[in-house]
């Protein structure tokens, strides 16, 4: 997965999947990322301004309801905030 999200100024938000316990992506890093699932046509990265990763927090409720208590929405689940905006 990769996502390229254009900014202010000229900068671009650049998203992509990588294996668990990969550290901060470098510019190598985010070079590769767009030789390999980028546009052909996206800009050359200069400078990789901020960097982080983060973990997907999916999880599901082992039981949805027990007597008379019904678990619904977020108390019955977490997911990726990409995933549910709209």
């Amino acid at each position: 997965m990769l996502l390229t999200s254009p900014l202010a100024g000229g900068l671009c938000r650049i998203v992509a999947s990588v294996p668990p316990g990969a550290g901060a992506p470098t510019l190598s890093d985010v070079e590769s990322f767009l030789a390999a699932r980028g546009p052909a046509d996206f800009p050359q990265v200069d400078e990789v301004v901020a960097a982080s990763t983060y973990r997907v927090q999916e999880r599901v409720a082992q039981r949805l309801s027990e007597g008379p208590v019904f678990l619904a929405g977020d108390a019955a689940h977490t997911h990726s905030p990409a995933g549910g905006r709209a």
